[in-house]
């Protein structure tokens, strides 16, 4: 899973969330580090950036009490890395779940 956050083209607004390591190191990559209020436990890199991001789990136990208390406005999943529940869990409580599925070529 990632963190969450804004999206509006490619420009993300405060609030965002991801909750798998690869989406929270591109989100960096790309300037917008800014965005990211939370991650998982397993998000280290780039790793001196990462440690003043809030943890709020795994990325199969995330704590969504603590996901909502910081108020997101959108969250990142990844369906090989996050449940069917927590998808469903975080949709009832976050406007925006976009979930991503990467393939391998």
């Amino acid at each position: 899973m990632i963190l969450v956050t804004n999206t509006v083209g490619l420009s993300l607004n405060p609030g965002s969330f991801r909750l798998f390591p690869s989406v929270t190191e591109l989100l960096f990559d790309l300037g917008l580090s800014n965005n990211v209020i939370g991650r998982t436990g397993f998000c280290i890199h780039p790793r001196t950036a990462v440690k003043l991001i809030p943890k709020i789990g795994g990325t199969k136990d995330v704590d969504l009490d603590k996901l909502i208390a910081l108020q997101p406005t959108h969250v990142i999943v990844n369906i090989d890395e996050n449940t069917l529940q927590t998808y469903q869990e975080l949709s009832a409580a976050v406007d925006n779940v976009i979930v991503t599925h990467p393939k391998a070529w």
